[in-house]
């Protein structure tokens, strides 16, 4: 039944993280315990990610963090769109790689997130521009503080605005040679009360009262950190 449905297509697509990952899975594992391998790595590499950018940023290891297990499991989840929470783990961890190098050894940053973005790409294109906006604001808190010294600020913002562009050249090309590239474009713009339910959708799962205690534990840790 599914073969009149899907047919291998092998081509550019920034969306084919467990395409690639699951098959040859499937040769050592048998094919449910791979499909729940892959599904565990969907809900738990956004929670690892946030340890991760939590240390790197901060400097220290902290429970608040593991917060973030209260939204593995969300609407994003139930949707289906795995390989997006793959690349929302992956884009996290290689931020905080990222971080923790490019001050001391900014050729290896710049060797290890070159790969990575590849990764990332394949993974979903949202992945690769959510990798450059943590990277972006965290490179932003550093020239802002060299604000009062108009020659370093303008030397970091050149300087590390190469190395992204560096990082990123690759993707660029991938994207240029995928099947997206210059295809017409088509944005919805939703109502505003779908949004409003949209933004609930860390929360949603198959359970309401399991949504709702979620949403209060979320909403109360953090009123509890901006209180204190």
């Amino acid at each position: 039944i599914l073969s009149t449905i899907y047919a291998p297509h092998w081509t550019i697509v920034p969306n084919l993280g467990i395409d690639l990952v699951g098959p040859p899975l499937m040769r050592v594992l048998p094919v449910h315990v791979a499909g729940k391998l892959l599904l565990a790595c969907a809900a738990f590499l956004p929670v690892i990610g946030v340890v991760c950018y939590h240390r790197a940023v901060f400097g220290r290891v902290s429970l608040w963090p593991l917060m973030s297990a209260l939204v593995a499991f969300n609407g994003i989840f139930f949707l289906g769109f795995i390989n997006f929470l793959w690349g929302v783990g992956l884009a996290l961890i290689a931020a905080a790689a990222w971080i923790r190098l490019i001050d001391r050894h900014p050729l290896r940053s710049i060797a290890v997130s070159i790969p990575v973005g590849i990764v990332l790409f394949f993974c979903h294109i949202l992945a690769v521009l959510f990798f450059g906006l943590l990277i972006g604001a965290r490179e932003f808190v550093g020239v802002w503080r060299c604000v009062p010294d108009l020659r370093a600020a303008l030397q970091r913002v050149a300087t590390r605005a190469g190395m992204l562009a560096l990082v990123l050249l690759p993707v660029g090309i991938l994207y240029c040679r995928s099947a997206f590239a210059g295809a017409p474009v088509g944005l919805v713009w939703d109502e505003p009360s779908r949004k409003l339910i949209d933004l609930l959708s860390p929360f949603m799962t198959y359970s309401q009262p399991v949504a709702a205690l979620t949403f209060v534990g979320v909403v109360g840790a953090i009123i509890i950190v901006w209180r204190h």
